[in-house]
Formats: structure tokens, C-alpha cells, sequence
């Protein structure tokens, strides 16, 4: 969620093109603290000069995913951490929740999350991948478990004995998971395609992966699996795209 909230702010800025279209989204180095300042101004806020305009925009984008997804955090859970991140080298002393430090950071963010629940016209819940892939994943590994027994009738210590395992468990969920982070990650992938397109295309790459047949021809499965809400042409470039995704994204770890 965090991802899209910053691609969604990187293609507003460019919209109204303002100094920030010269950094690439997820590019964090920080930026000379006249020109924050005068992003700060053009927006409305001011933004603290320990932290560049795209590292304020990171933890603001952290904060509000929290709270959409009802998992709302403390900011000092947020600001300490980032704090300490931001300053290894050299090293930085702790950060106190008592100094006047902790308070500007605090106030850059609170102002920050303001400005960026703005720039989202206040829709937080911003639909992404993950909505759609639980229920892809059981209509596509259906007519397996079918087949299989009905372990949902087992107590914990059956399951524990044999080695059960809960679906998100499963190399095959875990496999989509990857994808999804993946392609939250890229701009194209958050912006440009519906966001079942892309669920869908990470299913698929997962089960080519493990080596798993699809039952049907790929437009007719494309079609049972999103029940005829995915255009296989648009499929098709969502997995051409997912592929190169993939790669630059295991090539960098």
C-alpha cells in the first residue's frame, strides 16, 4: 500500500510539474535543503532538513498504509527506527522521544501525512494486488483440492504431526507474494494496469514456476479465474512486464 501511495504522489508532482521530477520514485538520496524547502512551500508544509523530501514521503506513505489497513502504528515506532537507519554512518546518537529533534520530525510527518492524504483525494484504501489473490489462488488450485483431503477438519495437533500447513504457507502463495511485492515496487505494474491484471499475472508466473498445468487453454483460464474481468491482452502485457520486473528484482538483491 505504501508503494502506490508514493507512485501516486511521484505522478501527481510530475502533473504539476514541480522540482521533484528530476528524482525517480525510490530514489532516496537525500536532496539539498533549499530545494525541500521550496517543495515544502509549493505543497503547503514544511519539511523538516534532517530528512529529504522523498525520505519524509516514505515514512508519511508507512503511517497511512497502517492505518488503512487498520494496523495503525505509534510514529515513534516509525520515526526512531528511521531515524537510526538514516544516520549509521557516521553514527548517530539514539534519538529521544523528549528532544526538540524528535519533535520537528514528528511535526515534518504529521504535516506530511496531511498533505499526502490530499494529494490521494482522502481514498486510502487503494485497491492493490493482494485484494484479488486469495481467491485467485483457490480458484486455480480448485480442482486440486478436491482431490485432496478435507484438512480443515483436523485439529492443531494432527495438522502440527503430519506437517499441514496453512495456505499462505504454501510455496506456491509465498511464490505470488514475492511477485506482488515486486510489482507494487514498479510504477508501470501500481499505476497503469488494474490491479486484479497484475494478481492474475503473478499467479500465473508462480504456477509456471512450480511446474503446475493449467487445466484450460491460458484465455479460457484467464476467464474462469478473473470470471471474465481480465482482457487477456492486457493479461499478457501485465506478464511480459512482471518477467523484467522479476529479473531486475533478483538481480539487485
Amino acid at each position: 500500500m505504501a508503494y502506490l501511495y508514493m507512485h501516486k504522489y511521484q505522478r501527481f508532482s510530475e502533473g504539476k510539474n514541480q522540482v521533484l521530477d528530476s528524482y525517480v520514485c525510490c530514489s532516496y538520496s537525500p536532496l539539498p535543503t533549499a530545494t525541500a524547502l521550496e517543495v515544502s512551500e509549493v505543497y503547503g508544509t514544511k519539511i523538516c532538513p534532517h530528512l529529504s523530501v522523498w525520505q519524509t514521503l516514505a515514512l508519511a506513505s508507512l503511517t497511512l498504509a497502517a492505518k488503512a489497513t487498520e494496523n495503525p502504528r505509534r510514529l515513534s515506532t516509525i520515526i526512531l527506527p528511521a531515524y537510526s537507519l538514516l544516520n549509521v554512518s557516521p553514527p548517530a546518537p539514539p534519538l529521544s522521544t523528549s528532544s526538540e529533534q524528535y519533535d520537528a520530525l514528528r511535526s515534518t510527518l504529521v504535516q506530511a501525512e496531511m498533505m499526502l492524504t490530499r494529494v490521494l483525494g482522502f481514498e486510502l484504501r487503494v485497491p492493490n494486488p493482494f485484494d484479488f489473490l486469495p481467491r485467485y489462488i483457490v480458484r486455480a488450485t480448485g480442482s486440486i483440492i478436491e482431490r485432496a483431503e478435507n484438512y480443515d477438519t483436523w485439529d492443531k495437533d494432527e495438522k502440527d504431526e503430519l506437517g499441514v500447513i496453512e495456505g499462505r504457507d504454501t510455496r506456491l502463495e509465498r511464490s505470488c507474494r514475492a511477485r506482488v511485492v515486486a510489482a507494487v515496487k514498479d510504477y508501470r505494474l501500481a499505476l497503469l494496469f488494474p490491479q486484479r491484471d497484475v494478481a492474475l499475472g503473478c499467479l500465473f508466473l508462480a504456477l509456471q514456476e512450480r511446474g503446475l498445468e493449467l487445466d484450460l487453454d491460458v484465455a479460457s483460464w484467464i476467464d474462469e479465474i478473473s470470471s471474465g474481468k481480465v482482457v487477456e491482452e492486457d493479461f499478457n502485457e501485465v506478464v511480459d512486464l512482471l518477467k523484467k520486473v522479476c529479473i531486475e528484482s533478483t538481480d539487485g538483491r
